[in-house]
């Protein structure tokens, strides 16, 4: 399942450059926003348009942005059991 998402957050760290296995570039990064309950949720970014990867490219960990795309939304298991978003 996927949805529409505009995210407001700050770059956690550098993002990083990768070229796919069929030689295609594409960009990574790692944002951090902030959700309604006053938590911060981690958030994994894969661009690869041209000019969303050289804006991604272009920004230093704890610069502010926005990012507006197809969310797939997922979980994981923290230590004590707890689900995360």
């Amino acid at each position: 399942m996927s949805i529409e998402a505009l995210i407001l957050g700050k770059l956690h760290q550098k993002a990083e450059q990768r070229t796919s296995k069929s030689g295609k570039p594409f960009v990574t990064a790692k944002a951090r926003a902030a959700s309604g309950e006053g938590e911060s949720l981690f958030v994994n970014v894969i661009a690869f348009s041209e000019s969303a990867c050289a804006a991604l490219l272009a920004l230093e960990a704890g610069d502010s942005l926005a990012m507006g795309g197809t969310l797939k939304p997922g979980a994981w298991v923290d230590r004590e059991g707890n689900a995360r978003p």
